[in-house]
């Protein structure tokens, strides 16, 4: 039933705004979800100190810089709870799908097993056949099927085992070939984030072109890479909220819920043709 508001971004490392985010604040604001976008680590230092003065959960999306730090302390261990994607394309998978949620508050953690395992008692820790034996069943909540399979946890172990020692070594080996080659250049504005205290995760080494000095508009430069054998995309993602799901608050069934839910929103809030982002576009 969350409903978003979008904030912008900065320029240099595509990491959300805290200057942006403070001016969507209201009285039914009760999280934020910084994103650790490409790799770049966000700033964590301001972002938390912005939802303490809030009293704001915070949330990361840790699926584009997983293994990446902080001041010496991994991303996804700064907010309340944090998502990581193991869907085919990030940093490791599990077989194609998957993803995970991390946590340090033990309730909060039991609470999100039980919602994946169908709402179950989960902390009395049964297996499949005490499970079946044990009727009825207890149910503490509503919940869902989003159970991993034991192939898909067992490749991911595997996977999460030499992720500072085998993966994360490459990716910071093929980025610096990157940098080191296209760093100086007068056409490329920004390079990634990763300095001694926000240490990037290098989902992908994105760097940002100075349109001004390409001689040539933006299509024209993709085409060109192409031809090359380097295909690259003139938009890596749409703005989330120029998706129809939100310009047509296309939601849950014909209600529109949560958009048309006066317990879950204004009408300000769910104005995303009003949205404000002219660093993210």
């Amino acid at each position: 039933g969350a409903v978003p508001r979008f904030a912008d971004v900065n320029l240099e490392d595509h990491c959300i705004s805290v200057e942006s985010a403070e001016k969507l604040v209201g009285p039914r604001t009760k999280a934020i979800i910084p994103v650790h976008l490409y790799g770049n680590v966000c700033d964590m230092d301001p972002l938390m100190a912005f939802a303490e003065k809030h009293k704001l959960y915070v949330i990361e999306d840790n699926a584009e810089a997983f293994g990446g730090t902080y001041k010496g302390k991994k991303t996804g261990t700064f907010g309340h709870a944090a998502a990581v994607s193991f869907c085919q394309n990030k940093t490791f998978t599990t077989g194609g799908e998957g993803g995970m949620v991390t946590t340090d508050n033990e309730d909060l953690a039991w609470e999100a097993r039980s919602f994946r395992d169908h709402g179950y008692d989960v902390r009395e820790r049964l297996n499949l056949l005490e499970l079946e034996q044990k009727l009825p069943y207890v149910h503490n909540r509503v919940g869902w099927n989003y159970r991993m399979t034991e192939m898909q946890s067992a490749i991911g172990l595997a996977e999460l085992a030499r992720m500072d020692s085998w993966n994360l070594p490459r990716r910071k080996r093929n980025a610096r070939i990157l940098i080191d080659a296209l760093g100086n250049l007068p056409q490329v504005k920004y390079m990634p984030i990763d300095t001694g205290e926000r240490q990037n995760g290098w989902y992908v080494c994105a760097f940002s072109l100075d349109v001004e000095n390409l001689n040539c508009d933006i299509g024209q430069f993709v085409a060109a890479a192409g031809a090359e054998g380097a295909p690259c995309w003139k938009v890596f993602w749409p703005q989330c909220h120029t998706e129809r799901a939100f310009s047509e608050k296309n939601a849950f069934g014909r209600s529109g819920f949560p958009f048309t839910s006066q317990e879950y929103a204004d009408a300000k809030s769910v104005e995303y043709g009003d949205v404000d982002v002219p660093n993210a576009r």
